[in-house]
Formats: structure tokens, C-alpha cells, sequence
């Protein structure tokens, strides 16, 4: 049978539809090449950047986990998890090549083959976490091609491709950081030995202290008592008086500095109690001045007192609030110059009550004013000169500081010193009287 000829426009009609579909599949093709390239171009670029990260990646298959509580399940596990791929940090790092490694399952590389029970469980909800879709984290010890261990922090995800489930682990070697945790943990029991050490020997210096006052106080008790005595006996003008009065003054000094050291000792084991009362500040003041006179008639000095008549009552310790006195003005007596003056005045400001002490001496250095409020303080130029033990300043400050109350020292020099301490009102501070630890 003869097939029959197309026609002249029958043939021009195939040639055309013809012409079109070459064109189509020029386009195609080209399309596909570009797309090609594209793609060649972009797994160029990532496997430069999967290549240049200076952390081990791998990836492996991944399976599901079996529900199983049975022993060892994780080994025959981890061997059916085949490595397909590893970065070059990784063949550095571990020391096996592109090809040895993909040759590898996830238990070669494990250095610690036996699982505990805790950490198969711990593992088992890793990779549930994983499984949703989230990024995992744990810390597992790798093994080299050379057999050397290194502990590595696991970073982990699922990744799905062609329908398959890999994992893509980044295996950051930080054995460096492990070194430093261990150094510091030894660092940090050392200083916690040391910490130990020292309070133990603040303990015995404290309990030292105790022992010592006490051992003082016992023989200073009857000195006390019979140069009273005596003095009371004695007049004044005769040899005799004027000796049990320096038996006295010298007692009563000495009684002060082991008071000083036995407050010393009760602040530093927090032991220094307040016994709060209501107390009338003016008649506080006015006692405190009156010990004093003596001390500033025989230094020629004078004292000018500016105490408003109408001071509210506070809530304080009147003998703690009596020492603080004594204090700054036993300073202000012994630092002041011949036949200077000394000014006390006490007024109300912004809910407490605030008392300055003022005299005229020389003044104190910058340098000098930082350590002031510090134990056993005294400036170089006086150590020599002038008498305790250099608590006075610490011990006032302390005590300010209990009754909630804060105190500032300004001095130039050529001008004088003046010390002002605060204390809060009795409404404002709301404590009641009674006893407060310090």
C-alpha cells in the first residue's frame, strides 16, 4: 500500500510544528543547563564552606531509635549508622582520610563503647528531640585513628533528602575548654582550702582576742575598784592623791583599749548587740562633754556647744551612742592645737539627727583620709606621738553604720577636721527598742 503524499501546505504545516518543537527543546535544554550550572555552582559553594569550617561535620544515616530497655541495644544500634560524609576538619582532626572515614559507622568513632543505662536513656531523648526537628546538644569523648581521646560537644539535626533521614553532626573539639574547667575547679578547691584556712585562723585570732581581754579584764577589775577608792580617799594636793589618780587614769585607759578589742572581736563574728531605747540626744551629748572637761581643761581647749533645746527622742543605744562621742572628741581633744576650740553641733536634716564634731589641728592629707575608717589606722607622723590603738574611727563607723546611720570625715590641711555622723529618726527608722544583733 502506497503511503500518500502530502501536500505542498501539508508539509509546510509538519515543517512548522517541527521548527517549534526544536525550538522548545533548544529552550529546554537550555534552561536545564542553566539550572545545571546553577545547581554545580551552589554545591561548589557549599561544599567550600562545609570544607572550610574549622569544626568536624559528619553525616550518617539515621533510623528511629528501638523502644528497648534491653542492655547494649545503643551498640548494635550506633553500628547500623553509616557515615556518608566528612568535612576536611574532620579528617584532620580525627586522622583518617575521605574514604576510611565514609567507610566508618557513628560506634567507631565512639571512645567510650559501654554505655551506662542513665546515658542510653539520656542519649534515647536526644534523639527525640532530634526527631522533632530541633537542634540537639550533649558532650560525648571521640576516638582518633592514632587511638587518642578527644571530648567533643555534639551539635546535632535531622536532614531529609531524596526521602532519606541523615543526621548532621558538627563535633566541636573542646579540649581546650575542658582543660580550663579543670583548672579552675582546681583553682576554685584550692581557694575554697585556703578560704578555710584563713577562717579558721580568724577564728583562732578572734577566740585569742576573747581569751585575752578576758585574762586582762580579771586583774584590771580590782585595779580599777581600788584606785577609785583611793582616789575618793585621798586629797587631791597630796603626793598620795596624785598618785591613785594617775593609778586610776591609767586603769581607766587601759580598760577603754580592751574594750576597743573586745568590740573588735564581737563585730567581726557579727556578736555586737544594740540595746535599743528611747533616748534624749541633748542629755546624751551634755554627759559625754561633761566626762570630758578634765581632759580639755588640762590641753587649755574650750568647747562651743550648738544643741537646739527641742532635739526629738531617737531610738539608739545610749552607751554605744556614748562611745561614739567619746570618740570623736577624744580625737578632736587629742589632734586639736593648745588652747584651740572645739565645736559640737547637732540639728535635724532630712529625718536624722546629725552631729558634727569639729576642731582646729593641723588637718589630714588626702592620702591619709582613704584609710581612716580602717582597723589599727594611725597616720606616720603620729604613731610616735600619740597614744591607742587606732580603733576609734572603725569602731564608731561600725557603730553608726548598726544603728542604720552613715558618717563622713572632711579635713584640709591647715584648717582643722571635722567628723558628722548621722542617725535616723525614731519615726522614720520604725525599729522598736529592745535588743538588735549586730
Amino acid at each position: 500500500m502506497k503511503t500518500p503524499r502530502l501536500t505542498s501546505n501539508q508539509s509546510a504545516v509538519k515543517e512548522e510544528i517541527l521548527r517549534k518543537e526544536n525550538q522548545k527543546l533548544k529552550r529546554d535544554n537550555q534552561l536545564l543547563r542553566h539550572k545545571c550550572d546553577s545547581y554545580c555552582r551552589k554545591y561548589a559553594w557549599y561544599h567550600a564552606l562545609f570544607n572550610f569550617s574549622g569544626d568536624p561535620f559528619i553525616i550518617h544515616t539515621y533510623y528511629d531509635p528501638p523502644d528497648t530497655e534491653k542492655p547494649y541495644w545503643l551498640e548494635e544500634y550506633l553500628k547500623k549508622e553509616p557515615i556518608v560524609e566528612v568535612n576536611k576538619a574532620f579528617t584532620q582532626t580525627m586522622g583518617y582520610t575521605k574514604k576510611q572515614a565514609t567507610q566508618l559507622t557513628v560506634y567507631d568513632i565512639e571512645n567510650d563503647k559501654k554505655w551506662t543505662m542513665e546515658q542510653t536513656h539520656e542519649l534515647f531523648e536526644k534523639m527525640q528531640t532530634c526527631r522533632k526537628g530541633r537542634v540537639t546538644r550533649f558532650e560525648r569523648p571521640h576516638f582518633t585513628s592514632a587511638g587518642k581521646t578527644i571530648p567533643v560537644e555534639i551539635k546535632s539535626r535531622i536532614l531529609k533528602i531524596d526521602n532519606n533521614e541523615y543526621i548532621m553532626t558538627v563535633a566541636r573539639d573542646i579540649s581546650d575548654r575542658k582543660k580550663l574547667e579543670a583548672e579552675m575547679q582546681r583553682s576554685y578547691l584550692s581557694e575554697k582550702r585556703h578560704a578555710a584556712n584563713l577562717q579558721k585562723e580568724i577564728h583562732t585570732r578572734i577566740e585569742f582576742t576573747r581569751c585575752l581581754v578576758h585574762e586582762l579584764k580579771t586583774p584590771l577589775t580590782p585595779i580599777l575598784a581600788s584606785s577609785e577608792a583611793l582616789v575618793k580617799m585621798e586629797p587631791a594636793k597630796t603626793i598620795q592623791g596624785e598618785l591613785a589618780r594617775n593609778i586610776h587614769r591609767g586603769a581607766c585607759g587601759l580598760n577603754v583599749r580592751i574594750n576597743e578589742l573586745l568590740d573588735l572581736a564581737r563585730l567581726e563574728i557579727s556578736e555586737l548587740v544594740l540595746r535599743k531605747s528611747m533616748v534624749l540626744p541633748n542629755r546624751i551629748i551634755e554627759e559625754v562633754v561633761a566626762e570630758m572637761k578634765q581632759q580639755l581643761i588640762a590641753r587649755g581647749q574650750n568647747i562651743d556647744l550648738h544643741i537646739p533645746a527641742d532635739l526629738p527622742v531617737i531610738c539608739a543605744d545610749p552607751e554605744r551612742l556614748k562611745q561614739i562621742l567619746r570618740n570623736l572628741l577624744n580625737n578632736a581633744v587629742k589632734y586639736n592645737k593648745d588652747n584651740g576650740r572645739i565645736f559640737l553641733e547637732a540639728k535635724i536634716a532630712d529625718g536624722f539627727i546629725k552631729i558634727d564634731v569639729k576642731d582646729q589641728g593641723k588637718g589630714i592629707t588626702q592620702k591619709n583620709q582613704k584609710h581612716l575608717f580602717q582597723p589599727y589606722f594611725r597616720c606616720e607622723e603620729d604613731r610616735s606621738k600619740m597614744d591607742g590603738l587606732g580603733l576609734g574611727l572603725f569602731l564608731s563607723k561600725s557603730l553608726v553604720e548598726l544603728h542604720k546611720g552613715t558618717i563622713e570625715l572632711q579635713s584640709k590641711r591647715g584648717k582643722g577636721t571635722t567628723v558628722s555622723f548621722k542617725l535616723p529618726l525614731s519615726g522614720k527608722e520604725k525599729v522598736e527598742a529592745g535588743d538588735e544583733r549586730a
